[in-house]
């Protein structure tokens, strides 16, 4: 094994300003997306970069980029994908600084997209870059795949390019997301699942003329919160977290002196190997029906959203690549493990057959929050995004030109 730290490299670290910066002034918060400004720069970006380049609008204002760069003799074809578009900005929820500032201070930068994932889309973008002034002395192909829309289900974004990925016939994929450097072997999907509860209306002086609604969805919330889990299969992974449910939205009511006639409830269940849209509405529905038959209430419940959970064999070759170059590069040792949250992976494993993992080594050091992202003042380690960048520029090299 190569010392770390002796891997040569043509990274830049300029990149920081002229690619990532830029990103993050971007607001692409999820909904709406709107990626379609940061697919515009990715595409500048990568034309200057060398990159044949096309972008993809899959609905107005969810665009999606493509670059690709071809060697001068037949190989294996890599994609490297990340998205474009963040979590919702959350400026109420105790920022410092402007949440698209991009300010760079103290070896840090800043901003709503730094943690998940402008910083992956950044630093694989300019390890490429890298990669190409090596020279096209290479045996296959890297595409670079800028997504939309994955905070929501991905289905505006690699969901909306596979025939465009399928024309390319990719052998391997890396998710980009933040890891730190260990290799995500697989991931956990979810389902949104919307609850309508429906009552009767009435005037709030004669409580007992109606049924209220909200109510009825707060005793259906607690309910479902103490007995759903039961239902949860067990075990089928050894890598993925067990599946789990948050109750991520609610609405009702019209004024405070009307009995609410409706309330609805948004569930977030996240899913495990092999776990289907009927597998986990039908335990829903069953328990909020009993809440509201008590009630003489109504309920509907229907899958809004649902990312199946996806897993590939240790044995593919990519995720001992990506080990190798993290370890060649920084001198640290990833771990396997999976992922408790559902990222883009799942496109190229089910739709693809390609094997897909997830590799984030340009967000190393775990932030002492707990989390790296969808947090108040999100930042990244400014040194630890430009050592992402080498580490994919390293992992190129090994797949393509066989160092």
């Amino acid at each position: 094994m190569t010392l770390p730290h002796t891997i040569p490299s043509n990274v830049e670290a300029s990149f920081i300003e002229t690619l990532l910066q830029p990103l993050i002034r971007l607001n692409t918060e999820n909904p709406p997306g709107n990626e379609q400004p940061a697919a515009a720069l990715v595409t500048a970006y990568l034309d200057r970069a060398g990159f044949n380049v096309e972008e993809i609008v899959a609905a107005p204002g969810r665009s999606n980029v493509i670059g690709v760069a071809q060697g001068s003799r037949a190989g294996k074809t890599i994609v490297l994908n990340g998205h474009l578009d963040t979590q919702p900005l959350g400026r109420d929820t105790g920022w410092t600084r402007d949440p698209c500032s991009g300010d760079i201070s103290g070896g840090r930068i800043h901003g709503r997209g730094t943690g998940d994932m402008k910083s992956g889309v950044a630093a694989m973008i300019a390890g490429a870059e890298a990669f190409l002034k090596g020279g096209d002395d290479f045996a296959g192909r890297v595409v670079l795949l800028a997504s939309a829309d994955e905070t929501s289900g991905g289905y505006l974004g690699v969901g909306a390019v596979l025939d465009k990925l399928a024309a390319l016939k990719p052998d391997m994929a890396v998710i980009c997301e933040p890891t730190l450097g260990d290799v995500g072997i697989g991931h956990r999907g979810a389902g949104w699942i919307e609850i309508t509860v429906t009552g009767k209306a009435g005037q709030a002086g004669k409580v007992h003329t109606g049924i209220n609604a909200i109510l009825v969805a707060a005793d259906m919330i607690a309910i479902l919160e103490r007995d759903l889990p039961a239902t949860f299969p067990v075990g089928r992974s050894r890598w993925l977290p067990e599946p789990s449910l948050n109750i991520g939205s609610i609405n009702g009511g019209i004024k405070p002196n009307i009995i609410p006639q409706v309330c609805r409830f948004v569930l977030d269940r996240r899913v495990t190997l092999g776990e289907t849209v009927e597998d986990i509405v039908a335990p829903v529905h069953q328990i909020a029906s009993a809440v509201a038959e008590r009630w003489a209430a109504q309920v509907t419940a229907e899958v809004i959203m649902f990312v199946p959970a996806s897993e590939v064999s240790e044995d593919e070759p990519i995720i001992a690549a990506c080990a190798r170059a993290f370890a060649e590069v920084t001198g640290k040792s990833g771990k396997l493990r999976g992922i408790g949250g559902f990222t883009d992976a799942h496109f190229f494993i089910d739709k693809l057959h390609v094997p897909a993992i997830n590799f984030g080594p340009w967000y190393i050091t775990p932030n002492p929050r707990g989390s790296y992202s969808d947090i108040p003042d999100e930042y990244g380690l400014i040194d630890e995004i430009v050592t992402g960048a080498r580490v994919y520029e390293h992992l190129l090299n090994l797949i393509l030109r066989g160092d």
